[in-house]
């Protein structure tokens, strides 16, 4: 009976193997990995003994490496990072901070044995010293000390717990799973508890041949041969799992001949569904909604390795993958969900059950040009008023019939010809091949139509049926272009051809790839070039009247595809690379996108669904834009659960509100509302998606090596860069693995870009050559349409400015040429100084020579002539006085001078001096009374040489004209300065008025030296005589 089962087991699993079509597996790494996990974060995350990798969507990337490499069984992970035996050392690795702790050492002679992190995160060291019957167990604490626990050698004596014993806690209770169907439960302190059994149970859990195992969900598990039982904590029982009998578990009593089924984990997913891992790649799964049970060996061995490959850990992701280890590497699984009913997939298949049920066109294959093809996708679906679908390829027609969803071959076939259905409509019906076209009875039954004498038709393109019943035809002509023709109502036969020849409307390059008609009636033709409006209203004629729309005018850069009209003069036109709805009566785009925005390689087919809405098809699927809220939901293979899945055409089917598409393999259809349905149950709530920066990579000024850091638990730190780095590039991520075709990103360097990026499926981003600044990376991560995840990546980023355009070198400019600035002008007043000094010595040498050279030669030939004065004759007299005058008058002069000279008289004490020796040597002679008033002015205080000399030649001159010329008693002198202005006044009470010399040179000269220091001369004639001199400032 045991056998009967194996062989029983073995015919089902082949059986079952076909469903392996349901799930998609995906090996993200093939080579060693110890284990794979996931962290608190979402982050998937494996060892492979030297290096931590990270999963990012789409593969694992080094994220660190650590000094200490290490042995796989001698390693375990934590919520943190790593912890590792190196000899008889225990360390921690830090997987964020990249630190590394040594936690402890073992004991002399103790033997490693075994790591073990529990529910709690808490990391157990089993050891074992079998010679002093010591099998220590040592907690890890908080503080990364090692602790010890308690001794295992009176349960285990010395069998090692990684080779024979599997080891699993519950509710803080250690589970140690033996053979021979024992199951040892001991508390943290070491003390075996007993498992609570109903009164009804067998009072031990033991059961000779049983295997126990608790699955991720601390379900506890016996397993007998094929019967599993799960443990009720709240009846005390053990219950039979409907699993049972599906599958022999191998154990103590019995080694199953030629296969190893030893079980190694038990997995109970987010849907109930059973997973189990055996030695030998083994990997079963057990769905008990629909009895599936699935065996995933062969995928498994292909992909990662052949036998020998124990499964070693089992994990679901908190999208709902399930995650796993072999020998080989990392396989994960998803189950695919099917939006779509599918036909003709597959047909390129020989063994395709197609050709089973027609024989006879097995071998009918399509050639083009000498070439033979292979089937290519269904072409021009066509539905009929009571919903049935028509379609064809390139060897058959079909037809699926709405009643009871099968599908039928048309016999309309010629082999050697490309066929195209255009009407199936009760008051149409029609298809074409390669030079002919058909009309088709309700039986399906075919007539040639033959084409007019002297037409070369070589295809008709298309066939529409105006609301007033004209039929209006296009197509191509051998070897003249392309035409626009109307069809005979009855006999279906061409007429008003309209072509090149006749001198209407040239479509030879300008093909016709739709036509349509408008709420007025008017014919609307597509075409390469752009679009026609004809006139139905008036008479056909051979020059018809119609309006013709340009693509170049409304932004299109390439031929036109198809325009579909919606009404109000309104349609949707585009091409491969742009979509638009085109307002006809203003010739311009209300709405309008490119294949770059939407992500796509180029658009296939558009499906309008309302004024702002459509489907589109490429080659990734099929697609459905708003261009209110710009929410792109987009349909991949994984809807259809079909490769190749390279969308076509798109076709509404009225009598049921679904759509159909045609693909490179096969025909498809599907409801709206189903499939967006399954779309919100496939599209992940983004509240709980993070978008994470794994990495940023800088490439310095002069180096050809990249710095790449790895920032731990980003919080929106700034990013510093020099001035000089060539470029930054950022990596980030969406920590979502179930789609990640998917996902798309956005973003915008604030300071640097105007606007968010178009939406790209690169996670990376690269900037060249920043100028110095302050900016701000955004970005913005979707995981399907444009549904943006929980949080935007915000990075500062500041690019230091150069050193010699930074604040702080301006400012040490400055000083520096202040300080330059300081030293020149020093320079140059101390050399200034220096001269003037030089100057002033040799003036006052000059002086000093004067006053005793001169001055005594002149005071000795006054005293001559006085002395032989007294002893001449009368007429001698008067000469030897004139002579003694003279003298004495030169004498006085050159004292002038000699005041003049002298720099040691450069102060207003010394000026005030002269000007009132100069008043009591003439005023007092003439019996003038004067004063001389200075209250303002600093006696000390120096004055330069120019202002001293003119100041008082100007009084001088002033004096001396009153003596000479005046009639007054009394003079007024007043002299004042204050912060360099100066000011003069000398007034006096005569009633003559002085007269200057009658040359003018007097007057001359006092407004010549008043000039010479700054000054303005001002001679009032009003009750005496009055000079007042004062600085132009005081003015």
């Amino acid at each position: 009976m045991r056998y009967f089962i194996i062989l029983f087991f073995f015919t089902i699993s082949q059986h079952l193997t076909a469903q392996l079509n349901l799930f998609d597996i995906q090996y993200p790494y093939t080579e060693f990995a110890y284990y794979v996990y996931e962290d608190n974060d979402g982050n998937i995350w494996l060892y492979d003994n030297e290096t931590i990798l990270r999963y990012n969507g789409e593969k694992f990337t080094t994220q660190n490496s650590y000094q200490h490499k290490a042995v796989a069984y001698n390693t375990i992970h934590d919520s943190t990072g790593i912890v590792y035996l190196k000899q008889d050392r225990v360390y921690h690795y830090h997987r964020k901070t990249k630190t590394i702790t040594q936690i402890g050492t073992l004991n002399q002679d103790t033997t490693f044995d075994f790591f073990y992190r529990d529910d709690a995160d808490r990391v157990w060291v089993f050891t074992k010293n079998i010679e002093k019957k010591e099998r220590n167990v040592y907690k890890i604490t908080e503080t990364n000390t090692l602790e010890f626990a308690f001794n295992l050698y009176h349960h285990l004596g010395d069998k090692s717990i990684d080779d024979n014993i599997e080891l699993e806690d519950f509710n803080g209770n250690f589970y140690v799973h033996l053979w021979h169907g024992r199951l040892l439960v001991i508390d943290s302190k070491g003390n075996e508890v007993k498992l609570p059994l109903a009164a009804s149970e067998n009072q031990s859990i033991q059961k000779p041949c049983s295997v126990f195992r608790l699955d991720n969900k601390n379900n506890l598990w016996r397993i007998t041969y094929d019967v599993f039982e799960i443990y009720n904590p709240e009846l005390k029982r053990f219950e039979i799992h409907p699993i049972s009998n599906k599958i022999i578990v191998e154990n103590e009593c019995q080694k199953i001949p030629g296969v190893n089924l030893s079980l190694t984990k038990i997995f109970m997913d987010s849907d109930d569904r059973i997973w189990l891992g055996f030695e030998d790649s083994n990997l079963f799964m057990y769905d008990a909604k629909d009895n599936t049970f699935i065996n995933f060996k062969t995928p498994l061995i292909e992909a990662l390795g052949g036998k020998g490959g124990d499964i070693k850990s089992l994990m679901e992701d908190q999208n709902g993958n399930i995650w796993g280890n072999k020998r080989g590497g990392i396989f994960k699984i998803r189950k695919k969900e099917n939006g779509f009913r599918s036909y003709l997939v597959n047909t390129t298949d020989p063994e395709h059950e197609l050709y089973k049920l027609n024989p006879t066109y097995t071998k009918t294959l399509w050639f083009y040009f000498g070439k033979e093809y292979l089937p290519t996708a269904p072409v021009t679906p066509q539905v009929t008023s009571n919903g049935d679908i028509y379609a064809q390829d390139q060897r058959f027609s079909y037809r699926i019939l709405a009643k009871n969803d099968s599908l039928e071959v048309i016999p309309w076939l010629h082999s050697s010809q490309k066929q195209y259905l255009h009407s199936i409509k009760d008051s149409l019906r029609i298809y074409t091949t390669w030079s002919h076209y058909y009309s088709i009875d309700k039986n399906l039954k075919t007539k040639i139509i033959p084409n007019p004498v002297g037409f070369p038709l070589r295809s008709l393109s298309q066939v529409f049926q105006t609301k007033d019943g004209i039929i209006w035809a296009s197509g191509s002509l051998h070897q003249q272009g392309s035409f626009l023709a109307q069809l005979h109502p009855k006999t279906l036969r061409l007429e008003n051809v309209f072509k090149k020849e006749d001198n209407t409307e040239d479509f030879s390059d300008n093909f016709i790839v739709k036509l349509d008609e408008d709420d007025q009636g008017n014919l609307l033709i597509s075409s390469y070039n752009g679009l026609y409006k004809m006139n139905l209203k008036s008479k056909v004629t051979k020059t018809p009247d119609y309006k013709f729309y340009k693509k170049d005018s409304i932004r299109f850069d390439e031929r036109i595809t198809k325009f579909d009209y919606t009404g109000n003069d309104l349609g949707w036109i585009f091409n491969r690379n742009q979509i638009g709805l085109l307002n006809l009566k203003e010739n311009r785009l209300i709405h309008y996108i490119t294949k770059d925005q939407l992500n796509l390689i180029e658009i296939n087919d558009v499906l309008p669904v309302n004024n702002h809405t459509i489907w589109y098809s490429c080659r990734t699927g099929i697609g459905l834009y708003n261009f209110k809220t710009n929410e792109n939901k987009h349909f991949d293979k994984t809807y259809t659960l079909i490769d190749n899945f390279f969308a076509k055409q798109l076709k509404s089917n009225p009598y049921n509100g679904e759509l159909i598409v045609t693909s490179t393999n096969g025909l498809h259809r599907f409801h709206p509302d189903s499939l967006l349905k399954l779309y919100d149950t496939k599209k992940i709530g983004n509240e709980n998606v993070n978008l994470t920066l794994t990495d940023y990579s800088v490439l310095p000024n002069k180096s050809k090596s990249v710095n790449t850091f790895y920032p731990t638990d980003y919080k929106g730190e700034t990013i510093a860069l020099n001035y000089n780095d060539k470029s930054v590039t950022f990596n980030f991520e969406l920590i979502h693995y179930s789609y990640p075709s998917r996902h798309r990103y956005t973003y915008k360097l604030e300071g640097y870009d105007n606007e968010w990026s178009q939406l790209t499926s690169k996670s990376e981003i690269t900037y060249m050559s920043l100028p110095p600044g302050d900016y701000t990376l955004n970005i913005k991560g979707s995981t399907g349409g444009h549904t943006w995840s929980k949080n935007e990546l915000s990075i500062p980023i500041y690019v230091k400015q150069a050193w010699y355009r930074t604040w702080w070198f301006f400012v040490l400019v400055g000083l520096l040429l202040a300080l330059l600035i300081y030293a020149l002008t020093r320079y140059y007043y101390q050399l200034k100084f220096k001269q003037k000094t030089e100057i002033d010595n040799i003036r006052t040498k000059i002086s000093i020579d004067l006053h005793d050279d001169v001055g005594s030669i002149l005071t000795g030939l006054s005293m001559q002539s006085e002395i032989l004065e007294q002893k001449a004759t009368k007429e001698d007299k008067a000469k030897l006085h004139r002579m003694s005058e003279l003298s004495r008058s030169a004498m006085l002069r050159m004292r002038d001078a000699v005041w003049a000279m002298d720099s040691r008289k450069n102060n207003w004490e010394s000026l005030i001096d002269r000007m009132n020796e100069f008043a009591a040597e003439t005023l007092e002679l003439k019996s003038i009374e004067y004063y001389v008033q200075h209250h303002t002015i600093t006696l000390d205080k120096s004055i330069t040489n120019i202002m001293r000399q003119n100041l008082y030649l100007i009084y001088k001159e002033a004096i001396t004209n009153i003596i000479k010329h005046s009639d007054a008693s009394y003079v007024a002198i007043e002299l004042n300065e204050h912060h360099g202005q100066v000011e003069l006044l000398i007034k006096d009470n005569g009633s003559v008025e002085p007269k200057f010399s009658t040359s003018g040179l007097g007057l001359s000269n006092m407004k010549h030296r008043a000039d010479q220091i700054n000054c303005n001369l001002e001679i009032k004639k009003e009750q005496g005589f009055t000079i007042h001199l004062k600085s132009k400032s005081l003015t």
